[in-house]
């Protein structure tokens, strides 16, 4: 990797949309200052937040320092990610304890990282390729993208625990020049990245299309998962129409889920109480649910005024 590199153009310069973190795609807790710097005070908790644009095609990089002491974790992710970064199937983080972590799996990677390290977020469409950097030393690839996330935009996302760091999306000079072909994130070309806006414009836009189909509920986090995980994989081999399934289940930030389902889907998947959470605040309608697999559970269900076991039904 280059030690230096020319003066970076303004991160909005060749797309026209500024790249920046979310202030609307955060936890409450997460303070975003001047769109770049950020903290998370918590001692217990982690928070999160996401960039304003992300890519889906091409040669990306920003890079990441460390302000203070704390817990860092930086990388990427989809709009349907959880804030908590690298513990679902739609986010990847490289940590500062030199692990790196996708669907709460955590790997030795890399190095450490503390006060002072500028971190290198790296990702290549073409390949489907996540890397990272540490001072401008490149490790290996950290993650290589499965085939339900490719052609996916990406975020870049970060996560921290008692801990401050200061992002760079291409609007300053990067302290350490991304490798040759790649370009920061904020001055990709607009035929290579997306807006969060502009998706979840569309996400606004196309919802009424897409309402739930099918609801199927478990007894349990881990079935639910293990059943939205079998619907995932079917997905990938129907195309015209496409099937799409969302998971709704507790011990998770609900915002991802929520963006989700608005994004549209025709499968969900849950568990009683974070499913009755979405009935009861209006958030999941079921009017249009010709078939369910519910048995025993559909009987909190119902005592809220929803059926979700309709003359189409499959008991379990």
């Amino acid at each position: 990797m280059a030690s230096a590199a020319p003066p970076a153009a303004s991160s909005s310069s060749s797309n026209g949309r500024r790249c920046e973190l979310s202030l609307d795609d955060r936890d409450s807790f997460f303070s975003i200052r001047d769109g770049v710097q950020c903290q998370c005070r918590q001692e217990r908790n982690w928070g999160g937040a996401r960039a304003t644009l992300g890519a889906f095609a091409g040669r990306v990089y920003y890079e990441a320092k460390v302000c203070d002491e704390g817990l860092c974790r930086v990388g990427w992710s989809t709009l349907a990610a959880s804030y908590d970064l690298g513990t679902d199937r739609h986010s990847f983080g490289y940590g500062s304890t030199g692990k790196k972590s996708h669907a709460r799996q955590f790997d030795s990677y890399g190095e450490e990282y503390r006060k002072g390290d500028v971190i290198g977020c790296l990702f290549d469409g073409s390949e489907g390729t996540l890397v990272f950097s540490k001072n401008g030393k490149v490790f290996p690839t950290a993650f290589q993208l499965p085939q339900y996330l490719r052609g996916q935009v990406l975020y870049p996302a970060i996560c921290l625990k008692n801990a401050e760091m200061r992002l760079n999306f291409g609007d300053s000079p990067f302290a350490f020049g991304p490798p040759s072909g790649y370009m920061g994130v904020g001055q990709a070309p607009a035929d290579v990245t997306a807006s969060a806006a502009a998706a979840a414009a569309a996400i606004g836009a196309n919802s009424s299309e897409r309402l739930p189909l099918c609801l199927v509920l478990e007894p349990s986090r881990d079935l639910a998962e293990q059943t939205h995980n079998c619907f995932q994989q079917y997905s990938k081999y129907l195309t015209a129409p496409s099937l799409s399934s969302v998971l709704l289940v507790g011990g998770m930030d609900a915002g991802p889920q929520l963006r989700a389902l608005k994004a549209g889907a025709e499968i969900v998947v849950g568990t009683p109480g974070r499913v009755m959470d979405f009935v009861e605040t209006g958030r999941l309608p079921l009017d249009k649910v010709p078939l369910s697999c519910c048995g025993t559970q559909s009987v909190k269900l119902h005592a809220i005024g929803a059926d979700p076991c309709p003359a189409h039904s499959v008991s379990t």
